[in-house]
C-alpha cells in the first residue's frame, strides 16, 4: 500500500532519558519516538512492512537547516505502528525542538514540536 503525501502522524511520544554523564542532568542524549502512520481521516494504516525513516531536528517549525539528522534504513512497521530510538549526540533540545519525519520519500507535515513533561523516569540520586 502506497503512503500518500497527506499522511498524518499520530504522535505517541515516549521520552527515555539515556544520559552518558549523570552530572549533566539537563542533557537528553537519546529518546524513543513512537508513532502510527494514518490516512487523512486519522485511520491508522494497517501496514506490515519495512520503510526507510529520516529524522531531522530544527530550531523552527518551518525552514532553516537541520541541526541533527538520523537515518533508519528498513525500519519495521507493524500494523501501522513504529518505534525509533533517536540519538545519541543530540543537539540542545531546548533550541532544536522541532522534529521532521520522512517515511520513504514522504516528508510528514507539519513538524512536531517536542515538549518536556514533569516526570522523572530515573532519579539522578539513584546512582550515587
Amino acid at each position: 500500500m502506497k503512503i500518500q503525501k497527506f499522511i498524518f502522524l499520530t504522535l505517541l511520544l515516549t521520552v527515555g532519558l539515556a544520559p552518558t554523564n549523570f552530572g549533566d542532568e539537563t542533557a537528553i542524549h537519546s529518546f524513543f519516538y513512537n508513532g502510527a502512520l494514518s490516512d487523512s481521516t486519522g485511520n491508522v494504516l494497517r501496514i506490515n512492512e519495512k520503510r526507510d525513516f529520516t529524522v531531522q531536528l530544527f530550531a523552527a517549525s518551518t525552514g532553516g537547516t537541520a541541526a541533527y539528522v538520523q537515518i533508519f534504513a528498513q525500519k519495521a512497521i507493524q500494523d501501522g505502528y513504529f518505534s525509533l530510538l533517536i540519538g545519541p549526540a543530540l543537539p540542545n533540545l531546548s533550541q532544536f525542538n522541532y522534529l521532521e519525519l520522512t517515511v520513504g520519500n514522504d516528508t510528514l507535515s507539519p513538524r512536531i514540536q517536542l515538549q518536556s513533561f514533569p516526570l522523572a523516569l530515573v532519579s539522578k540520586n539513584t546512582f550515587r
